[in-house]
C-alpha cells in the first residue's frame, strides 16, 4: 500500500466530521424538508399510542391504509441551525462509544402539511388525535422522543 504525505491514516479530522454531519439532512431545491414517510410514521405511531379503536379494532391499520401525506414537508430553511452532539454507539447498542452529530433546527419551527384521505369513513378527529399523540409521545427526527416533539397548532378538514 501507499501512504500519502499529510494523510491522517484513514481517520477523518474533527472539521471533516462536522462538514459531513451538516450534510445529514433531507434537502431539495426548496430547502430542508421532513420526508413524508417520517411524518406518516409519526402519525401511525401516535395512533398506536393513543389506543384509538374503530369498530372494536385498533384504528392504526385503517389510517395506514387510507391516509397519505401530500409531498415532503418543508421547514422553510436552507440550512440547519446547529449540530446536536450526543454520546452514542456506532453501530447502535453494540458498537464503540462515539460522539454522534446530527443537524438540528431551533424551536420554534412550523411545518405546514396536507393529508390526503382516501376513505370518507376515516374520522378527522382520529387523525388529529393521532398527530397530537405523535407530537407528544413519538416526535420527529433523531433522538426522539426527547427531541423533535411538536404540537398541532391548526387542523382543518377541507370540504
Amino acid at each position: 500500500g501507499k501512504i500519502k504525505s499529510g494523510s491522517s491514516g484513514g481517520r477523518s479530522t474533527s472539521e471533516q466530521r462536522t462538514k459531513l454531519a451538516f450534510l445529514k439532512v433531507h434537502r431539495n431545491e426548496k430547502g430542508l424538508y421532513l420526508s413524508s414517510e417520517a411524518f406518516l410514521s409519526c402519525l401511525i405511531d401516535g395512533c398506536k399510542k393513543s389506543g384509538l379503536k374503530e369498530k372494536g379494532k385498533a384504528a392504526w391499520p385503517f389510517l395506514q391504509a387510507t391516509v397519505f401525506v401530500d409531498g415532503n414537508l418543508l421547514f422553510g430553511k436552507k440550512e440547519p441551525d446547529y449540530l446536536h452532539e450526543h454520546w452514542g454507539r456506532i453501530p447502535p447498542k453494540t458498537g464503540a462509544v462515539a460522539i454522534i452529530q446530527r443537524p438540528a433546527i431551533k424551536a420554534p419551527w412550523i411545518i405546514p402539511f396536507k393529508l390526503l384521505v382516501a376513505d370518507d369513513r376515516r374520522d378527522p378527529e382520529y387523525i388529529k388525535i393521532s398527530l397530537e399523540e405523535g407530537g407528544l409521545l413519538v416526535g420527529l427526527g433523531s433522538w426522539r422522543p426527547k427531541y423533535g416533539r411538536f404540537v398541532v397548532k391548526e387542523f382543518m378538514k377541507k370540504k
